[in-house]
Parts: C-alpha cells; sequence; structure tokens
C-alpha cells in the first residue's frame, strides 16, 4: 500500500474506533440508567446518523452493527444473550443502518446540501 490508502486505512480505522466508543458510551449510560428498549434504539439511531455524517459508508455499517448487536444484547428479552431471529435483524437495519447511510449520502464530506431552483416561470402554465 502506498501512504496515501495508508492514511485513509488509519483514518477509517480511528474513525471506526470513535463510532464503537459513542455506541459503548450510549450503551452504558441507558443501562445503568434502565431506560426501554425504545429509548436506547432512538440513542442508537442517533449515534449512527451523526457517525454516518462524519465518515464513510464503512465507518456507518460498522457502527449501525455494532449498535443492533448491542441493543438485543443488552435491553432485548431475554438478557446478556444475542438472540437475532429472522424477522429482527430486518427491521433493526431498516429502522437503524439506513436512514444513516441516506443522510451521509445527501451530505457527502460534510458540506451543506445545496437547493436547486429552477429558473423564474419554469413549470408555469402558459
Amino acid at each position: 500500500m502506498n501512504h496515501k490508502q495508508t492514511g485513509r486505512f488509519w483514518r477509517s480505522a480511528a474513525q471506526c474506533l470513535l463510532g464503537g466508543i459513542a455506541v459503548a458510551l450510549v450503551t452504558f449510560v441507558c443501562f445503568r440508567l434502565n431506560v426501554s428498549v425504545t429509548t436506547a434504539a432512538l440513542l442508537y439511531l442517533i449515534v449512527v446518523v451523526l457517525a454516518s455524517l462524519a465518515g464513510s459508508f464503512v465507518l456507518s455499517a460498522v457502527v449501525s452493527i455494532i449498535a443492533i448487536l448491542c441493543l438485543d444484547y443488552f435491553f432485548t428479552e431475554p438478557l446478556f444473550i444475542i438472540d437475532v431471529t429472522l424477522s429482527e435483524p430486518l427491521n433493526l437495519v431498516a429502522a437503524d443502518y439506513l436512514p444513516g447511510n441516506r443522510v451521509g449520502h445527501y451530505q457527502p464530506d460534510g458540506q451543506r446540501a445545496q437547493v436547486v431552483r429552477s429558473p423564474a416561470g419554469a413549470g408555469q402554465p402558459p
């Protein structure tokens, strides 16, 4: 690997580590406060969206998978067992991962989205 690829790899690795730390912090606080699964899922979703805005596809995918596993392990019955059935992962991925991925898609590199305006009178009936 050349220097540019190595730097990109370490930047992605550092972002994934920070995303994992953010998920761990949310898990710790939510578990200590004994919040509901819905509240924990919302906070995980916020972390995934923020990670998607800050990073790449790999970052949002890694943070989403970690958040899904933590949500299942710490907040769903039976506790402390990863028991993901066939229908649960599809619902969790749709609810947790896809919004974060879409936000990162529409806001590349942290730039503000631009509004495209049509010329005056365009689309108006004569």
